[in-house]
């Protein structure tokens, strides 16, 4: 059975393939899409201000102080690389077909809000 995601992005492979599918790496579509999802969760992360993530930074920071690992609450470099390492896994598990579902909204979040901040500047 063909999954839905499997008919909107030709080249992905069936989950059921092995362990690791690295079937994403050879199509441009899906690295812009898990790219642009790393870029958004990084943000997310590390700068947005949905309720209750300012929350959880400053209490995490309080509480901690300044310490190495609690940078990776607000430096998007620092935190990127372990939500990247995150996103490419997930791609490349089984269940990497399943993961365009929730990926693809936040790629097209990232792109939005990133047209959104530049019509501001212009």
């Amino acid at each position: 059975m063909r999954l839905a995601a499997q008919a909107l992005v030709p080249g992905i492979r069936a989950p059921n393939r092995g362990l690791v599918n690295f079937a994403w790496a050879s199509n441009p579509l899906l690295i812009a899409v898990n790219v642009l999802t790393a870029f958004r969760l990084t943000r997310l992360w590390t700068r947005d201000s949905l309720p209750p993530l300012p929350w959880l930074r400053q209490t995490v920071q309080t509480r901690w102080g300044h310490r190495a690992w609690t940078e990776l609450m607000t430096c998007p470099h620092c935190a990127g690389v372990w939500i990247s390492a995150a996103v490419l896994a997930i791609a490349s598990s089984p269940w990497g077909t399943a993961w365009l579902w929730l990926a693809a909204p936040l790629a097209v979040s990232a792109v939005v809000g990133l047209l959104a901040s530049y019509e501001e500047k212009g």
